[in-house]
């Protein structure tokens, strides 16, 4: 009989630690300790709100993991919050190929389509996950309510606020939204937007851009010393904004502090030189001071920056008269009352818009309209809508060529002008 000496204890715990140093090891190979700590700094990013910190843990995860659908996913996630539309729907194909669940997947598509203004594709999605969740979801409705807001059918715009206020009742931004429903209806209720921007500030007083509509809706109702304070309020937070300096500037100027509305205004044009308020601004000092000429120069620069703005050309008008240029008053005169006409009509095409607002022909009629008359960012985003939907449209094609055309981009003009003539073409 073999005598065996008893192994120790010792020689155990070492046969142990080497096997666990292999496993280890293998593990280290695979990549496994670092793929784990990647994966939980991007998900405690996510789940802290701060999706732009994730970027880089879901970047060392990919590169560990390619395959992992959680990891395209929230890459996705992380890209659309960047606002890098094109690069975050690649990474959401990526994570449905690889069988990340439905549901998510077909949520943040919505969100990518709505802010690619592919309104037509979004808004079924949209409505089939609002309607089968009894959960509220916020950012769902803020993207109906877009989609509503830019294909001009107001009302249900207005209706999707309402839900989202109940969705989320310490949110200030439905508040904002309708303000901009009813700046899409020109309804002119400075009252009722106070109202709107209170309820905003109350629920956020740092939101700036409530702050500013509110000191704007004090300014109509001629509340000037309420209006004076939001103003101050809003710019020692947004000292070199132009459209809080020019606000306080026309309430200074309308009450006669004149040196006061100067520097608001002087402080203004350093900004921005060619702001067609501060222009008119200052020619209405020129005015105070006697200066016609002076007056006559900056009205002329504010309506080659607005030339939509009927008050300056009514002013200008006025100025020329006064001048005894008869001959250039006449033709401002001529001018007006064109302009006036011109905005009779575009009220019946908004009207008309908002009775049969998926009427592509009407949607085309105003986007030219508004390029014919410089409001060109308004334009451009009626185009967009319609070629989101119809990427090959003619008209729409050509108009958007043209405005390329007209900034000098060759090639971006050339793109739509081809894409117009392939439709044209057919098959």
């Amino acid at each position: 009989m073999v005598n065996r000496k008893p192994i120790s204890s010792r020689r155990i715990l070492a046969a142990a630690c080497l096997a666990a140093m292999g496993i280890a090891g293998v593990l280290v190979a695979r990549g496994e300790p670092w793929a784990f700590l990647a994966a939980r700094a991007a998900r405690a990013a996510f789940a802290a709100g701060r999706s732009e910190d994730a970027a880089g843990p879901l970047q060392r995860w990919l590169d560990l993991r390619p395959n992992s659908a959680e990891a395209n996913f929230l890459m996705a996630r992380s890209r659309f919050a960047a606002g890098r539309v094109a690069e975050a729907r690649r990474s959401l194909d990526r994570a449905e190929d690889l069988g990340y669940p439905a549901r998510p997947v077909y949520r943040l598509k919505a969100l990518l389509l709505t802010r690619a203004g592919m309104f037509a594709e979004a808004e079924p999605i949209l409505l089939n996950l609002l309607n089968e969740s009894d959960e509220p979801d916020p950012e769902l409705d803020e993207a109906l309510t877009r989609v509503y807001l830019e294909t001009y059918r107001l009302e249900l715009a207005a209706k999707v606020i309402r839900r989202w206020m109940l969705d989320a009742p310490k949110d200030a931004k439905p508040y904002l939204w309708l303000t901009e429903v009813d700046s899409r209806l020109e309804v002119d209720n400075p009252g009722v937007e106070e109202r709107h921007y209170r309820d905003a500030l109350a629920l956020d007083p740092g939101l700036d851009k409530a702050r500013l509509g509110l000191a704007r809706s004090l300014a109509k109702l001629h509340r000037d010393e309420e209006a004076i304070a939001e103003y101050e309020a809003y710019l020692a937070a947004n000292p070199s904004d132009p459209a809080g300096l020019l606000g306080l500037g026309e309430i200074r100027l309308n009450r006669g502090e004149l040196d006061q509305a100067r520097s608001l205004v002087g402080r203004a044009l350093e900004i921005e030189p060619a702001n067609p308020v501060a222009a008119k601004q200052l020619a209405a000092l020129e005015v105070r001071r006697g200066d016609l000429p002076a007056a006559l120069e900056h009205l002329t620069a504010a309506i080659k920056g607005d030339p939509l703005d009927v008050d300056a050309l009514y002013q200008r008008m006025l100025t020329y008269s006064r001048l005894g240029r008869r001959s250039e008053a006449e033709d401002d005169r001529r001018r007006l009352d064109a302009l006036r006409a011109d905005q009779v009509a575009v009220v019946k095409l908004r009207d008309h818009l908002l009775a049969d607002p998926s009427n592509v022909e009407l949607r085309l009629e105003m986007a030219s309209w508004m390029l014919q008359h410089g409001r060109d960012d308004q334009a451009i985003r009626w185009l967009r809508n319609i070629l989101a939907s119809q990427p090959r449209h003619p008209k729409a094609s050509r108009l958007m060529a043209d405005y390329h055309e007209r900034r000098g981009e060759l090639g971006l003009a050339n793109h739509y002008r081809l894409l117009g003539e392939t439709a044209q073409a057919g098959p």
